[in-house]
C-alpha cells in the first residue's frame, strides 16, 4: 500500500490504517455489545460493525442526531465517553419493560426514556470499561451517568454497531475518548489490546454484584396506560385500592427486570420511617443476582 493511499484511508475516518486492519480489536466491541443485548433483551444476536470514525466532540451527536445520548464522567480514566441509543431501540426496550407495544412508548418524553434506559446504559458502561481495562471497575458508580459536556475540540472514536431483534434492525453508537484509547494502545498499552480486553463473565458478575442498586418499598401498584401517565398533572389523584401499610413489597431492578426482594410492614425506628421485614429474601431475587 502506498503512502498516499494510507493517508486517504486515514483521512476518511481519522483512524490509522494499522488500527483499521486490526479486526480482533473491532470484533471485541461487537462481542461486548452482543453480550449486552443478551443481558438486556434475553436474545442472542450477531452484532456487526456499521461505521467507525474519529470526530471532534462538537459533532459527536451528529452520528445519530435524534438518538438518546448518555455521557459518562471520568472518561480520562475509563476511556468511555458515552453511548448513543437509537430511539427505536429505546422504545423497544421500554415496551419490553412495561409490557406494552413499541408504538405506545415511542411518543413519551425524553426524560421518561432516559430514566427507563438508565440501568441498561450503566451496564453497557460497565462492560465497556471492563473491555478497555484502564481502571478498577469496582470504583465506578451510577453517578458516572450524570450529563457531561464533551470537549468541543476533543477527539472521540465513534463505533456504530448494528444488530437485528425480531423484525427490526437497531443501532448503538459507542463514543470513546480517542486520545486515552490511543495512549493505551501505544507502548505498554499494547498489552491492553491483547490481554485486558478479554471480558470474563466472572469479573462482570462480581462487578455487577458489587455495584449499587435501588430498592423501592412499594405500597401498591396499578396498571395505567403509558399515554395517560405522560399527561399526569399536579393535584391528580391515583386511587390505591389494595394498599396495606402492613404489607409492603421491597422491589429491585435487576437485569431480568423488576424483582421482589422481600415483604415487610411500615413502622418507626429511631424516630424515622422504616420497613420491618417479615419474609426472608425471595428465591427469585437470589436467582437473578446469581445469574448476573
Amino acid at each position: 500500500m502506498t503512502g498516499v493511499l494510507r493517508k486517504k484511508i486515514a483521512s476518511a475516518s481519522g483512524i490509522p490504517p494499522s488500527l483499521l486492519r486490526n479486526q480482533a480489536f473491532w470484533q471485541r466491541f461487537s462481542d461486548c455489545l452482543s453480550d449486552w443485548v443478551l443481558d438486556t433483551f434475553h436474545k442472542e444476536t450477531a452484532v456487526r460493525l456499521a461505521r467507525r470514525r474519529v470526530v471532534p466532540g462538537k459533532v459527536v451527536q451528529d452520528v445519530d442526531p435524534d438518538g438518546l445520548f448518555f455521557t459518562f464522567r471520568d472518561d480520562q480514566e475509563t476511556g468511555v465517553s458515552g453511548v448513543i441509543f437509537e430511539r427505536a431501540l429505546v422504545s423497544h426496550y421500554a415496551a419490553q419493560r412495561l409490557g406494552s407495544s413499541a408504538d405506545e412508548t415511542s411518543d413519551v418524553s425524553d426524560l421518561f426514556q432516559r430514566l427507563i434506559m438508565e440501568d441498561a446504559g450503566f451496564r453497557l458502561f460497565l462492560q465497556l470499561s471492563l473491555l478497555l481495562g484502564l481502571c478498577d471497575v469496582n470504583s465506578l458508580e451510577r453517578s458516572a451517568l450524570k450529563p457531561t459536556e464533551l470537549s468541543p475540540i476533543g477527539k472521540y472514536l465513534t463505533i456504530s454497531l448494528a444488530f437485528d431483534l425480531g423484525e427490526g434492525t437497531y443501532k448503538v453508537h459507542l463514543v470513546l475518548n480517542y486520545d486515552v484509547l490511543k495512549s493505551s494502545l501505544s507502548g505498554n498499552g499494547k498489552r491492553v489490546g491483547k490481554q485486558q480486553f478479554k471480558l470474563s463473565p466472572k469479573i462482570l458478575r462480581d462487578t455487577v454484584q458489587a455495584s449499587e442498586i435501588e430498592i423501592n418499598a412499594v405500597l401498591d401498584q396499578v396498571d395505567l396506560n403509558v399515554g395517560l401517565c405522560t399527561r399526569f398533572e399536579v393535584g391528580q389523584v391515583v386511587p390505591l385500592a389494595a394498599a396495606e401499610l402492613s404489607d409492603l413489597r421491597l422491589i429491585a431492578q435487576t437485569m431480568s427486570g423488576e424483582t421482589e426482594v422481600a415483604r415487610g410492614e411500615m413502622g418507626v425506628w429511631k424516630q424515622n420511617r422504616a420497613l420491618k421485614l417479615h419474609t426472608p429474601i425471595s428465591e427469585g431475587f437470589l436467582r437473578d443476582v446469581s445469574a448476573q
